[in-house]
């Protein structure tokens, strides 16, 4: 039987998630988000749009995930 997962509280996470990405970013040294849309083959605005919890609906998209922990050096801590 399937189970019915309500898309709230992934909504939540991914929200959680992006709020964490910005922060990292922002932390980092300026060249972080430039390095990133370098390393993904995208824009800095697209970075910008991943980062952003509200009032932007992008999604990270999963294959880029490994590489955006790579960049932003994600640690335990962060």
């Amino acid at each position: 039987m399937a189970r019915i997962v309500s898309a709230r509280p992934r909504a939540d996470a991914v929200a959680a998630y992006k709020v964490v990405l910005k922060r990292i970013i922002d932390a980092r040294p300026s060249g972080t988000r430039h390095r990133l849309a370098i390393a993904l083959g995208k824009n800095r605005s697209f970075i910008s749009q991943i980062a952003q919890s509200c009032g932007h609906a992008t999604p990270i998209p999963a294959q880029h995930l490994e590489t955006i922990f790579e960049i932003c050096h994600f640690t335990t801590g962060d």
